[in-house]
């Protein structure tokens, strides 16, 4: 039987393949979207920047969602049960 993240991995290959097929109406923006999905879904931190944007940027984009998450969770962690 095939772990969570093993799952994963072969979802976002079969996106990836599905993509490059010029036969299937999958496109590549399709296939970044469902590795993001599956990534969030097995626990790992993914990001969509814009291709535009400087490194400076997409740095500072990483950092807010990061801390935001950090945030969540010690708010989670901390307010269980006073809600």
């Amino acid at each position: 039987m095939a772990t969570a993240a093993a799952e994963a991995e072969l979802k976002q290959q079969g996106a990836i393949e599905a993509a490059r097929d010029p036969n299937n109406p999958v496109t590549a923006a399709d296939a970044l979207a469902k590795i993001e999905l599956e990534s969030k879904k097995a626990g790992v931190q993914a990001f969509s920047f814009d291709p535009d944007a400087s490194p400076e940027e997409k740095a500072a984009q990483a950092r807010s969602v990061s801390c935001a998450r950090q945030a969540w969770g010690w708010a989670s962690a901390n307010l269980t049960g006073s809600l």
